[in-house]
């Protein structure tokens, strides 16, 4: 953890889980953070535990915009994409997970680990 956030960190675990619909592109979101408060994510990952897609992206969303983060190629069935690149969240925005060319069916999972910062002095 960052020791300029000692004293107002707590651990952030999210988790969730979706069947695909028969959409093109699935998204798992979690968020917005609330006010006052900013997730520092440490470690992500997302899996497609049926089928192969054509490619994953991890993105920021809010307040009208998308700011693309990470993107990998096509994902195997039951492939791992994972990263541990440290990505700030800031208070009114959420963190998506795109699935690209998922299909009827698929069972995708997504996961972040961190913590959530109180901002000082609100």
């Amino acid at each position: 953890m960052d020791n300029m956030f000692q004293g107002y960190a707590h651990p952030l675990a999210r988790q969730a889980r979706l069947n695909s619909g028969g959409e093109t592109n699935e998204d798992i979101e979690f968020g917005p953070v609330p006010t006052g408060k900013m997730w520092v994510i440490t470690n992500l990952c997302m899996v497609d535990e049926t089928t192969t897609v054509t490619e994953v992206r991890v993105f920021l969303k809010g307040f009208g915009e998308n700011h693309y983060l990470l993107e990998s190629e096509s994902l195997g069935a039951d492939d791992f994409f994972s990263s541990s690149a440290k990505i700030y969240v800031p208070e009114g925005k959420s963190i998506v997970f795109r699935f690209v060319g998922s299909t009827s069916g698929d069972k995708l999972a997504a996961f972040v680990n961190g913590f959530e910062v109180e901002q000082p002095g609100l």
